[in-house]
């Protein structure tokens, strides 16, 4: 297990804890155009201090880690290092990681559509 590294010959790049938050990110704007970017998935935050050389060659660096200790210690690490580092939790702040937020946003959206469903159904009764 290392990481995975997607390169777009971009001079930014997104970094996410795991696998599963990298596919929520695409899911949140899957339907919006956005700038190129590189990815990054550590898979493990174990392998964040090895990969601070290989985002920092990037002139903007968005950290997607977990909202819990170790991804905070990891953000203020780099943060520290450069002014580059961008922490993005705060858009999922209140839960553990992007994943856990897109989960429970697409949980609410979809109970919004079946109230309004039932509300439509029940005025055509």
């Amino acid at each position: 297990k290392y990481v995975s590294y997607l390169d777009n010959n971009a001079n930014k790049i997104r970094v996410f804890e795991g696998f599963f938050d990298f596919l929520s990110y695409h899911s949140i704007y899957q339907n919006e155009e956005q700038e190129l970017t590189n990815f990054l998935v550590l898979n493990s935050l174990s392998f964040f201090e090895r990969s601070l050389l290989l985002m920092e060659k990037h002139e903007s660096i968005h950290l997607y880690l977990d909202n819990d200790e170790a991804g905070r210690k990891c953000t203020s690490l780099a943060q520290k290092r450069s002014l580059k580092f961008t922490d993005e939790s705060k858009l999922y702040k209140g839960y553990k990681d992007l994943n856990e937020w897109n989960v429970k946003l697409n949980e609410h959206n979809v109970n919004l559509k079946i109230k309004e469903v039932k509300h439509r159904m029940r005025r055509h009764l």
